[in-house]
C-alpha cells in the first residue's frame, strides 16, 4: 500500500469506527428498554425461565455463553416464539426495532 492510500485508509477508520460504536450504544439502549417492558417478568430477578436472566446478562459478546444467549433471544423473536402467546405482545414496530438493535450488536461481535 502506498503512503497516500495508507493515510486515507487510517482516516476512513478514524471516521467509521466511532460511528459503529455510537450505533452500538444506541442499539444497547433500545435493547434495555424492550427487555424491561417485555422480558423481565419471565427472565428477571423474580423468575428465570430456562435459567435465563436478562437483567444480569452481560453485554460482553466476546464471552461465548453471553453471545449464545443473545443469539438465541434473537432467534426466538424472529421465530415468533417470544414473548409467549399468553403474554402481552409488543407492537410489531417495537419488536422490529429490538430485532434490528440486537442484530447490530451481534453483527459487531461476529
Amino acid at each position: 500500500m502506498n503512503r497516500p492510500r495508507g493515510i486515507a485508509f487510517l482516516l476512513l477508520l478514524a471516521v467509521v469506527l466511532p460511528l459503529g460504536q455510537a450505533r452500538a450504544d444506541k442499539a444497547l439502549n433500545a435493547l434495555k428498554s424492550f427487555l424491561q417492558t417485555h422480558c423481565l417478568e419471565c427472565h428477571g430477578p423474580d423468575k428465570q425461565k430456562n435459567e435465563i436472566r436478562f437483567d444480569t446478562l452481560g453485554t460482553d459478546l466476546t464471552d461465548l455463553r453471553t453471545l449464545e444467549i443473545w443469539q438465541d433471544a434473537l432467534d426466538q423473536l424472529n421465530l415468533g416464539e417470544m414473548p409467549p402467546k399468553k403474554a402481552a405482545q409488543p407492537k410489531r414496530a417495537d419488536t422490529a426495532k429490538f430485532i434490528d438493535a440486537l442484530s447490530v450488536r451481534l453483527e459487531l461481535a461476529y
